[in-house]
This record gives structure tokens, C-alpha cells and sequence, in this order.
């Protein structure tokens, strides 16, 4: 059972890839198709293949295989955020924080804005 499902995996890894036709070396493999591959890459490499033995048998280099298997940078997370009306003005008691990018929080006290500071640091 467990070596048909494994090779289930590889018939759909594989054909992912050749879903995306003729393609050269420097050609991008889509998020989706990467994910695909690198889910049964995840599982040979659990068990012991080495890099070069799922590459081959996935039909993509085994440097190709290393590089998508690292760790991503963080994805950017949304962050809620409360819209004041127009018009309204903060007191000049309340603290205004300007990123050098250019994000601009208002309305904190200075706990709380120190409190922000050292989360960003």
C-alpha cells in the first residue's frame, strides 16, 4: 500500500512537471508545481534517498531539488489596521512614529510605543 502511494506521489510530481511542456534550464517552475515536487522530495529524503536518486526520478537536477528546499523568506503578514475618519487631528500629547520607509503610527502612548519599537527591533 505504502509503495503505491509512493508511487502515486512520483507519477504527480512528474507530471506536474511535464504539464508545463518543453521548458529550458533557466525556465521558472511555477509555486504550485515547485510544492508538488518538494512534497515527495520531503518524504524520499525521510526515508534515506539521497538528493541525486529523487532528482532523477523526478526529472530535475538535484541542485535544482537543494535550492527549493531551503527555507523561504517570511511571508509578509497583513496587519489590521483602523482608518480615523477625516478631519481628525491627534492631540500633540500623543506620539507620531515615521518609519524610515515611510509607515506612519500615530495615536500611542509611550508605553506603547516603546513597546512597538522593541517588537520591530
Amino acid at each position: 500500500m505504502r509503495r503505491e502511494r509512493v508511487g502515486e506521489r512520483l507519477q504527480a510530481a512528474r507530471a506536474a512537471l511535464a504539464g508545463l511542456g518543453p521548458r529550458g534550464r533557466t525556465t521558472r517552475i511555477p509555486a504550485g508545481v515547485r510544492a508538488r515536487v518538494l512534497a515527495y522530495t520531503r518524504r524520499q529524503r525521510a526515508a534515506g534517498a539521497s538528493w541525486q536518486t529523487v532528482a532523477s526520478a523526478v526529472g530535475v537536477s538535484a541542485s535544482a531539488l537543494k535550492n527549493w528546499s531551503r527555507l523561504a523568506p517570511p511571508a509578509h503578514r497583513l496587519v489590521p489596521v483602523v482608518v480615523s475618519p477625516a478631519g481628525t487631528e491627534p492631540s500633540s500629547s500623543v506620539l507620531a512614529i515615521v518609519s524610515p520607509a515611510g509607515y506612519r503610527v500615530e495615536g500611542l502612548d509611550v508605553a506603547t510605543a516603546t513597546a512597538l519599537l522593541r517588537a520591530l527591533a
